[in-house]
């Protein structure tokens, strides 16, 4: 028998095993796994353990759940994808993190539509890489970070049209360019961009995230070769581009580096060699930490560790911002 007439979809499930996505675990979704048998499910959602193929356990899995799926775990999002793709979350271990988690990989939240990646706890070494010539010293001591519990993070930077779902004006330099809408929305101060995080329930991510979503598993400088993965001086010329373009990280997010600089929720306090976990920074200070580099930035500039201040007041057309939020109900 061959099993070609259905197949795995598993965006806007509220239930991994729905694979077809009609709000139930089923013959249909049976026939979909089986007729992915022994692939690596691509990017369909039929891997369901993330294992890279299609097989006993995800059969084990697809026949545990059979029934109505539940309500969606997050009534704040809408799921687009429960299984992140091997074609894009490559790495096994990672994919059976966030699997760990049983919350959905890609979600849409119903405010701005700003698209959110789940990315699981862990530990990493924050500051600058070893055998990183480009560095600065704001960036030493390097020192271990333990974040201990999944979250969700934009997928892309705050794009203009997404800012304008909320927001009564746009501020950006970029506002009148044919393609403004899907640019990053720049030239916005802090206070400015936690206005839009409380009128969607969203948040700044902490420096401590940014860096560990940004750099996904990887121990350099940068996740990929500069020009692949961000829009730098070398490349933009001195404009912003729309977001999504690049190469993404091993956590499916995209223009970490380069295109805009980031805020995040930290005041700017200088690193300490001791372990920290769940970091959240100094509870007042005088500069908000961005992060990431900008189109107009050189290579020195857009690395994982980058550390740049500003007021909180102050706003740039290199500056824009990425939202977070926390991986619960």
């Amino acid at each position: 028998m061959v099993f070609t007439a259905v197949s795995c979809a598993n965006a806007g499930s509220a239930c991994r095993s729905d694979l077809v996505v009609d709000g139930a675990t089923n013959g249909l979704d049976l026939t979909a796994l089986l007729g992915a048998w022994s692939t690596d499910g691509g990017s369909s959602g039929c891997d369901i353990d993330g294992d890279g193929v299609v097989g006993g356990s995800d059969l084990t899995i697809l026949l545990g759940a059979w029934g109505d799926c539940p309500t969606n775990p997050l009534p704040w999002a809408e799921v687009l994808q429960w299984n992140p793709p091997a074609s894009i979350v490559t790495d096994p271990a990672i994919r059976s993190a966030v699997r760990s988690l049983d919350l959905p990989w890609l979600v849409r939240d119903w405010y701005a539509q700003v698209e959110l990646v789940l990315v699981p706890p862990g530990s990493f070494q924050m500051g600058r890489s070893l055998g990183d010539t480009e560095g600065y010293s704001s960036e030493l001591p390097r020192h271990w970070v333990i974040l201990t519990a999944g979250f969700y993070i934009g997928r892309t930077e705050v794009t203009q049209e997404q800012w304008l779902r909320v927001m009564p004006f746009n501020p950006s330099q970029s506002a009148n360019d044919p393609d403004a809408a899907g640019r990053p929305v720049e030239n916005v101060s802090w206070n400015l961009c936690e206005q839009f995080c409380l009128a969607t329930g969203m948040r700044f991510p902490t420096e401590a995230e940014w860096e560990y979503a940004c750099r996904a598993g990887t121990t350099s400088s940068r996740y990929g070769p500069l020009l692949e993965i961000a829009w730098c001086f070398d490349n933009a010329w001195q404009a912003t581009r729309s977001v999504g373009l690049k190469a993404p990280n091993a956590f499916g997010l995209h223009d970490t580096i380069g295109n805009v600089y980031e805020w995040v929720q930290d005041w700017y306090t200088p690193f300490t060699a001791d372990a920290v976990t769940d970091p959240t920074g100094a509870v007042d200070g005088v500069e908000k930490v961005m992060r990431g580099g900008s189109h107009g930035s050189g290579s020195e500039k857009c690395r994982a560790s980058r550390r740049g201040t500003n007021a909180p007041a102050s706003a740039s057309p290199v500056l824009g911002f990425r939202i977070a939020r926390a991986a619960v109900p």
